[in-house]
């Protein structure tokens, strides 16, 4: 059972590293001028969930995992 497991978290994160590689970086933010002090900062980004193929193979293994 502990294998599965290990094996299922392996794939998931396989699956999920091409999107960690889409993702823009973000780097770290330079120091700002005294003048640019007063405007305020962007807000984060929001993160997008994964695809519908690769949460529907996600979903697939979760599934063949939990029925054992």
């Amino acid at each position: 059972m502990i294998v599965r497991r290990l094996l299922a978290c392996a794939l998931l994160t396989g699956l999920a590293l091409p999107l960690l590689a889409a993702a823009p970086e973000q780097q770290a933010p330079s120091p700002a001028p005294a003048a640019a002090a007063d405007e305020t900062p962007l807000p984060p980004p929001v993160a997008t969930g994964p695809s519908p193929e690769v949460a529907a193979r996600a979903r697939a293994v979760f599934d063949a995992n939990r029925a054992g």
